[in-house]
């Protein structure tokens, strides 16, 4: 047991040591602009037919439970399952600011310029914008961001990795039970670390060992939210819902795992350059985005040559094929309800291709 407090108390002070006065601006900074971008939703200028039903109280109970979002009764509970559309944005917003200080940490991004830009682009996110609509569960939806995030750097930064194993997966249990499509955050978080430390030239062995490692906490995480949520749906004597293919999790995926495959690369292509999820033509963002993965191939091939990388075969041939499989961390969610069609709110991993352009 003193162990354990120990190993709490130990990063918690590194925790304390580690936020600073940089920190405290970027949180701050992503908290005023989010604030001031989502103006016209929280003054309800902008908003949903689900957010108008819900617009004073919403008990999160039956549908979600048979959704498999188990989490959302937690959260609405916790605010008397009052709707109020600014303290709800409000808290989304804190939410936000500690996933964006977390993903910089994950990824180690050192430019503080870089740092408040992954900052704004979070917050800008038409993922983001969409989410935050959601009044009545919002703030939820964006903790299940955060916990999904938060599974990655304990994973990555607790030194006792069978504690660091246990407290993620529960962390990414969680986060599911938000909202299933919060996996692709931790995926594609662990494989923009892996990519990462092999152009960086660490040993193959210890990559491979994080791997696992990350593998193992991952399929700890989904049992733990397939079990928590069957309970949940035992206890309340409710049966899963087909609606956005929750009932096919698990099913058809197996069943139809070579046809889902190449979904995901086109859910991947339809996030970025063309106008099926998100009008990218109509705000040229397509232009902004071919620039980007431009830029980050560059870079690549750049931090290939300068660090020698190619001189470890085994680094540069697994590293390509992380790249060449990144897009299934992303676009996920077509593997895991193959029956749905995708939507702006699923896609969330999608904006952390910022910080990880940021840190190439």
């Amino acid at each position: 047991m003193k162990t354990i407090e120990n190993i709490i108390q130990k990063n918690v002070q590194k925790f304390k040591n580690s936020y600073n006065k940089e920190t405290k601006t970027i949180f701050l900074v992503t908290i005023i602009t989010s604030i001031i971008v989502h103006f016209q939703l929280y003054a309800l200028m902008i908003t949903g037919p689900d957010t108008l039903i819900n617009s004073m109280y919403h008990q999160a109970d039956i549908w979600e439970a048979m959704l498999l979002r188990f989490g959302l009764d937690f959260i609405q509970a916790i605010k008397g399952n009052i709707v109020s559309p600014i303290l709800a944005t409000l808290i989304s917003s804190v939410f936000l600011a500690i996933t964006v200080i977390v993903v910089i940490k994950v990824l180690d991004i050192k430019n503080k310029y870089l740092k408040y830009i992954t900052a704004i682009l979070f917050v800008v996110a038409p993922n983001i914008s969409a989410t935050l609509t959601f009044f009545y569960c919002s703030d939820a939806y964006i903790l299940g961001l955060l916990l999904a995030t938060l599974s990655v750097f304990i994973m990555k930064k607790l030194e006792n990795k069978k504690l660091a194993i246990l407290i993620s997966s529960i962390f990414l249990a969680i986060a599911m039970g938000m909202y299933q499509t919060y996996l692709s955050v931790t995926m594609c978080l662990v494989i923009a670390i892996l990519i990462i430390d092999l152009l960086n030239k660490k040993d193959i062995k210890e990559v491979l060992k994080n791997a696992l490692q990350y593998i193992i906490m991952g399929i700890l995480g989904i049992i733990l939210f397939y079990i928590l949520s069957h309970i949940t749906l035992m206890l309340k004597n409710l049966s899963v819902s087909s609606y956005s293919g929750a009932d096919k999790i698990g099913i058809e995926t197996l069943l139809n795992l070579p046809n889902l495959l190449p979904e995901s690369y086109e859910s991947f292509f339809n996030y970025y350059f063309n106008d099926r999820m998100i009008p990218n033509k109509i705000w040229h963002t397509n232009i902004l985005y071919i620039i980007i993965f431009s830029v980050m191939i560059i870079s690549i091939i750049y931090i290939i040559i300068k660090n020698k990388v190619y001189k470890k075969i085994s680094n540069t041939i697994l590293s390509l094929i992380l790249i060449i499989l990144s897009p299934i961390c992303f676009g996920i969610i077509e593997i895991i309800a193959p029956s749905v069609d995708i939507h702006i709110l699923m896609p969330c991993s999608m904006i952390y291709i910022f910080p990880i352009f940021s840190k190439y």
